[in-house]
């Protein structure tokens, strides 16, 4: 299959520069789908909390479980996925997809982790996410209240 540039000069005659070619994509709808510029930059208020972590040697599951939210590029927007990870294994033990990014997300993946291993982890790492997260996140896992710094 040939590409926008020598199709449109073999078929139509028409030598392009890059400022036709870039107009041409735009006028089709054709863009690259990546991640935005300054996606990660934390708000001014935003509390940063030292990683605790890191000399850590985990040794067995349910030592350690992860979550983390990232976003999936569509057409009409973004999906947000939420995934509950153990560190030992580094399996998927809950996860959710939304349109929207919310504590309830988080929460939700929370939940199938929980209901899914019927166990509870010795620390909880939510990676710099919201406070509002680590605030709630005592209700669900009150065993490690005790661990938050």
């Amino acid at each position: 299959m040939l590409s926008l540039t020598p199709f449109l000069a073999l078929y139509l005659c028409l030598p392009l520069n890059l400022k036709n070619k870039q107009r041409l994509r735009r006028e089709m709808g054709i863009e690259a789908i990546y991640c935005k510029p300054r996606t990660s930059i934390p708000d001014v208020g935003h509390r940063k909390y030292p990683y605790l972590l890191q000399n850590l040697a985990v040794e067995r599951p349910d030592q350690v479980w992860c979550t983390d939210i990232t976003y999936v590029p569509m057409p009409s927007g973004n999906a947000y996925l939420c995934a509950v990870m153990d560190w030992y294994s580094r399996k998927v033990l809950g996860w959710v997809v939304s349109n929207t990014m919310e504590t309830g997300l988080c929460l939700k993946a929370l939940n199938n982790a929980l209901a899914n291993t019927g166990r509870v982890p010795g620390i909880f790492n939510t990676d710099q996410l919201p406070s509002t997260l680590k605030k709630l996140h005592h209700i669900f896992l009150p065993e490690l209240s005790s661990h938050d710094r």
